[in-house]
């Protein structure tokens, strides 16, 4: 399956420099012509890609996991999400990152989407449905994480998650499930997509 990242909102300049070197985000400016023919500083971010993943196993529920990690206070719920480390294959991403976190397989995956949370950040959310997962391992947890434990959720329970739970970690797909709250049709889309 060929996923084609999206063209960024704000499209950077052949001539931007790089200003700032991080461990994720990297800072880029250029020079850019205003419609009056001043030139002004404009700026973005950019950052590796990320993946999410809804992963349904054989009772028909979802996995999420709860967890801790350094500088936060409370436990978090979260799906398996993170960066994409080799650009290329977002399916072979999504896979390491579902085991990773879970201990989970799978070989049905579903690509649902991808966004651009923030228009001034060079960063898209790429959101993949996993079916028919099943335990491969036990999770091996990373020294930076104090808890982990995986939870299974129906989809109303992963829709009522990201829509008002604040101790939702990573809700790069809430807006999809906002909409259609309001919209009878688009979440009758969205429940083929993930139960059938």
């Amino acid at each position: 399956m060929k996923i084609v990242r999206p063209e960024p909102k704000q499209k950077m300049s052949a001539d931007a420099k790089k200003v700032f070197k991080g461990v994720i985000y990297d800072v880029y400016q250029w020079q850019q012509k205003q419609y009056d023919g001043s030139y002004k500083t404009f700026e973005t971010i950019k950052r590796p890609d990320t993946v999410v993943i809804f992963p349904r196993i054989a009772t028909g529920k979802f996995l999420t996991i709860r967890e801790i990690q350094p500088g936060f206070t409370k436990p978090w719920f979260s799906l398996p999400v993170g960066r994409v480390e080799k650009q290329g294959d977002l399916v072979a991403e999504a896979k390491r990152e579902l085991l990773e976190e879970t201990g989970y397989k799978c070989d049905n995956f579903t690509f649902w989407y991808s966004h651009q949370p923030e228009a001034k950040i060079d960063w898209f959310v790429h959101c993949f449905i996993a079916k028919d997962c099943y335990k491969f391992e036990e999770i091996v947890k990373d020294k930076g994480e104090k808890v982990i434990e995986l939870n299974e959720m129906s989809f109303d329970e992963i829709v009522e998650l990201y829509v008002n739970n604040e101790r939702l970690r990573g809700g790069l797909t809430v807006e999809k499930f906002l909409r259609a709250r309001l919209d009878p049709m688009e979440m009758k889309a969205i429940k083929h997509l993930f139960l059938d």
